[in-house]
């Protein structure tokens, strides 16, 4: 299977959906592209995740509340790789709010990003379920006070299949989970 193109859309206020429900009709946690050959039939669940600033304790974001983009910004910042769907969140806030941002590096993978924080080198910008957030104690974390920080996590299923017990399950797990992160929507 060849995806030609698969684009977050812009991020929404939206809470999470159950399965079995109908999505708001605002919510389109993904628009295919070209995709002719996969005949997807609905979404069966939807929640927004909302990127983080990962940072050491003692730390001048460290104040216990949430800090804002150009606060962020101010301090070099450990990114995501350009490939990555949290990098293009990143990206087009950054933009959008005509700040400049110092990127001191790059990871491929999240705990790779948190290792960075940790070694000092910056400011981590992550999205709120990595759980490399919560793993090591010297660290913490803060919700950016920006909605554009957000990205959509969606489930979706082929026209004309049934979910095997296995993933049904799963999917209530998830559901489960996101209304956890998420309890009032955001």
């Amino acid at each position: 299977l060849q995806h030609t193109g698969i684009i977050p859309p812009p991020p929404a206020a939206t809470p999470p959906t159950r399965p079995g429900s109908a999505p708001p009709a605002a919510a389109s946690p993904l628009r295919l592209l070209s995709l002719p050959s996969v005949p997807f039939s609905r979404l069966l669940l939807s929640s927004v995740d909302r990127m983080h600033a990962v940072f050491p304790a003692g730390h001048a974001l460290d104040v216990g509340k949430s800090p804002t983009l150009s606060a962020v910004t101010r301090h070099p910042l450990v990114l995501m790789s350009r490939a990555t769907s949290v990098r293009a969140v990143v990206d087009a806030a950054i933009a959008a709010e005509g700040l400049l941002a110092k990127v001191a590096a790059e990871a491929t993978y999240m705990s790779t990003a948190v290792g960075m924080v940790r070694a000092g080198i910056g400011v981590a910008i992550l999205p709120e379920t990595a759980m490399e957030i919560r793993a090591l104690p010297m660290l913490r974390s803060a919700l950016i006070d920006d909605l554009r920080l957000a990205r959509s996590i969606s489930v979706i299923k082929r026209r004309g299949r049934t979910l095997p017990p296995s993933s049904a399950a799963f999917l209530n797990h998830l559901a489960v989970a996101f209304d956890a992160a998420n309890p009032g929507g955001l």
